[in-house]
C-alpha cells in the first residue's frame, strides 16, 4: 500500500464516525434555486528573508453573502465583508520551513474563511470559492498533498467542513481578477474601492472580520478538539446514525 492510500483510508477512518446522515432536503434544494451562492475570494503572499529584510507575508479575503441570507438584513443587495492579516514566520509554528511556503500560506487563507466568523454564517450554505493559486485549488479539491504540513491545513478544512456542513464549489480566479489579492497585501483602500464600486453602503470597519489563522495540528484527536474550539456550538462528537431494517419507515436519507 503506498504512503498516499495509507494516509487517505486513515483520515477516512477517523472522521468517518463523524458523518451525519446525508439528507436530502426539498425545502433547501427549493432554498439554493431561489437564492444564489455566497460567494469568496481568498488569498495569499509571502516574500523570504534577504540580507537587509525579514520575512513576512499576508493573507486576506472578501465573503459576499447575497440578499436573503440571515447575514445581510438590511442590505437589500447583499453584503461584503472582508480580513486581511499580515504574518511572519512566528505566526506559523504549523508549517515545516520558513521560505517558500506561499503554497501552505494559500491552503492557510482558502480555509481562513470558515473558521473566522463567529455566528455560522456558512452552515449549510452553497458557496463558491475562487482562489488563484492553482496548486493550493487542486490539493483542495483532491483532499491530499504529500506535505504533511500542507495535507494538515487540507485536513483541517474538511473537518471543520464536516461540521458546517457547507456545499463548497472551488474555482480558478486569475490573479489580476481575484480581489482578495487586495487585502492579502493590506492594499485596503484600493480594495475598498473596488467593493464600493458593487455596494456604495461597503464600510472598511463595519464589515470587516478578524482572520483566524485555522489550527492544523497532525494529530486527528488533537484536531476535532481544535475544530470544537473554533467553531464554537458545532458538534465535534462522532454522528449517530439511524438504521433501516426490514422496512422500517424513518426520515428521507442516505448514507
Amino acid at each position: 500500500m503506498s504512503d498516499e492510500l495509507f494516509a487517505t483510508l486513515s483520515f477516512l477512518l477517523a472522521v468517518i464516525g463523524f458523518l451525519k446522515p446525508r439528507e436530502i432536503s426539498l425545502a433547501r434544494l427549493f432554498q439554493a434555486a431561489s437564492r444564489p451562492p455566497i460567494l469568496v475570494w481568498s488569498d495569499a503572499y509571502w516574500n523570504n528573508a534577504t540580507a537587509s529584510r525579514q520575512a513576512v507575508g499576508g493573507m486576506g479575503f472578501v465573503v459576499f453573502f447575497p440578499p436573503g441570507h440571515p447575514r445581510v438584513a438590511g442590505h437589500p443587495r447583499g453584503r461584503y465583508f472582508y480580513a486581511a492579516r499580515r504574518v511572519s514566520i512566528s505566526d506559523l509554528p504549523q508549517l515545516e520551513r520558513d521560505s517558500d511556503i506561499i503554497g501552505q500560506l494559500e491552503l492557510l487563507a482558502a480555509a481562513s474563511p470558515y473558521v473566522s466568523f463567529p455566528d455560522a454564517p456558512f452552515d449549510d450554505e452553497d458557496v463558491i470559492h475562487f482562489i488563484d493559486n492553482v496548486s493550493a485549488l487542486y490539493r483542495l479539491v483532491k483532499g491530499f498533498s504529500s506535505r504533511p504540513d500542507s495535507l494538515a491545513i487540507i485536513r483541517a478544512f474538511h473537518v471543520a467542513n464536516i461540521a458546517i456542513r457547507a456545499n463548497v464549489w472551488f474555482n480558478y480566479v486569475a490573479t489580476k481578477a481575484n480581489v482578495a489579492d487586495l487585502p492579502s497585501r493590506l492594499a485596503i483602500g484600493e480594495m475598498a474601492d473596488v467593493l464600493r464600486s458593487f455596494d456604495p453602503s461597503f464600510d472598511l470597519i463595519g464589515d470587516r472580520v478578524d482572520l483566524v489563522i485555522p489550527a492544523c495540528p497532525r494529530d486527528m484527536s488533537a484536531m476535532w478538539a481544535a475544530v470544537a474550539q473554533q467553531l464554537p456550538g458545532r458538534s465535534a462528537k462522532p454522528a449517530r446514525h439511524s438504521s433501516r431494517r426490514n422496512g422500517s419507515s424513518g426520515s428521507k436519507r442516505r448514507r
